[in-house]
């Protein structure tokens, strides 16, 4: 399908929120509006550097994809054991 399918189905996410809420006359939560737009927003806006470097994974062979996973795993867990 289109980026912009998608692109529009998550714009319309919010609305389709507010629309709900109306039709089951139930009051609208406002912090979960800011949750939809603070998750939202960023992958609207940052769309093409997300494609970028989903492009740039999938072109990785898997040995550069684990050596990624283990270094993240690594600085993950020394940053956790340096906290304790």
């Amino acid at each position: 399908m289109k980026k912009w399918i998608y692109g529009g189905a998550l714009a319309l996410l919010p609305l389709a929120y507010v629309a709900l809420m109306y039709l089951t006359h139930e009051p609208i939560d406002w912090t979960v509006l800011a949750l939809m737009s603070l998750i939202v927003l960023p992958v609207i806006i940052f769309r093409k550097r997300i494609d970028a470097t989903e492009k740039r994974v999938n072109a990785m062979s898997d040995e550069e994809k684990l050596k990624g996973v283990a270094k993240a795993v690594a600085k993950v867990a020394s940053r956790h054991l340096g906290s304790e």
